[in-house]
């Protein structure tokens, strides 16, 4: 009897437990399920729309304004990102001269106050940014070399005659005119006598030696009176040209983008045609650094390279030309840097929507031609 009791308690056992087995099985199941239904409803995230910022290891910067574009990499962010955040300012604890660290933990909390998505910006790079702060330096005063060529700009003192130096001066500035800027010459002490020659009674013909360009010249003269040469002289001269050029308001860090307060132009004087600097500040607004500029140095071409101001499937303003200034929205269809031409969209419903071409002339910006 004892076995048969006990047989009957083990069979009621095994019996519980498999209805505990099912149980716990059928509950599984609807968790799974419900978890999927979940995941499935979820938005997936575009990792297209994701922007991400990388920390410098070092920077440097004049006085005490620090900003963005001063400690973040941008290259990898949305170009519009780029220019709201390059220019915030970053606060810091002591004045210049001197030295101070951020950390990553500092510059995402200036993020946030900024109002900046986390969920779309990702930011990488250095643990943290050694800032070197310089005092400002002195304004610039003219060098009396400066002050010598501003003097040397030549325009004829007797409307009635013109001097052999005259002329020379001014077949030299019309071959330099494509430079832009104001030519001065200095001539050889040995043709001073000959530089004072008038016309009339002279006639004088200037032609260039073999060298071309700013610096040291030879320029041969042919001297004629009533029709007859009456001699031909060389006559050595040292050319330069005075013209203003974009040079750094503030040391501009590689991998940062240009602004336009980050520019302005300067009077330089140039010696020779090898690198004569930049004069329009528009084409290289929103280009990014390269080579390290510091303050008060020329910016050249090789020092910045150009990027996308207007990316594909991103909203763009539109500005047209014209007697009334439009200013619209639309998104473009092609990825464009400064000067280049590309299509947008404009409109919201199908209907409504039409293409239009114009040319980029911004960061996000594109500007319509007459009529369009």
């Amino acid at each position: 009897m004892n076995r048969i009791h006990n047989a009957e308690q083990r069979s009621r056992a095994r019996s519980q437990a498999g209805s505990r087995d099912r149980c716990a099985a059928f509950v599984g199941f609807i968790l799974f399920g419900s978890l999927a239904a979940a995941a499935d409803d979820a938005p997936a995230i575009d990792r297209t729309e994701i922007s991400v910022l990388r920390l410098r290891p070092q920077a440097a910067v004049m006085d005490e304004r620090l900003t963005l574009g001063d400690v973040l990499v941008f290259a990898d962010a949305a170009p519009r990102l780029a220019a709201e955040l390059c220019d915030k300012p970053v606060p810091l604890s002591i004045k210049a001269p001197g030295k101070t660290e951020l950390s990553r933990q500092q510059i995402e909390t200036q993020l946030v106050a900024l109002g900046v998505n986390r969920s779309r910006v990702l930011l990488n790079g250095a643990a943290s940014c050694a800032v070197t702060l310089t005092a400002p330096q002195p304004q610039a005063t003219k060098s009396p070399e400066e002050d010598k060529v501003e003097a040397l700009i030549v325009t004829p003192e007797n409307a009635g005659t013109t001097t052999l130096a005259d002329a020379i001066r001014r077949k030299l500035g019309d071959e330099l005119a494509g430079l832009g800027g104001a030519p001065s010459v200095e001539f050889e002490a040995a043709s001073r006598d000959f530089l004072a020659l008038t016309s009339p009674p002279f006639e004088f013909d200037v032609r260039s030696g073999r060298s071309s360009g700013l610096g040291l010249r030879e320029v041969i003269v042919s001297l004629r009176r009533d029709g007859r040469t009456q001699r031909s002289l060389r006559v050595g001269a040292n050319v330069k040209l005075t013209r203003s050029v974009l040079v750094a308001t503030k040391p501009l860090n590689v991998g940062g983008y240009i602004t336009r307060d980050s520019l302005e132009l300067t009077p330089r004087v140039f010696t020779s045609n090898e690198e004569l600097g930049l004069t329009d500040v528009e084409p290289i607004v929103g280009q990014q650094v390269q080579q390290f500029v510091p303050i008060g140095q020329m910016v050249r071409q090789k020092d910045v390279k150009s990027v996308d101001l207007v990316k594909r499937s991103k909203p763009v303003t539109i500005e047209s030309d014209g007697p009334v200034t439009i200013r619209a929205t639309g998104v473009a269809l092609d990825n464009g840097g400064f000067g280049d031409s590309v299509r947008v969209r404009i409109g919201d419903g199908k209907k409504n929507r039409r293409e239009v071409r114009g040319v980029v002339s911004g960061v996000a910006t594109v500007r319509l031609a007459e009529g369009d």
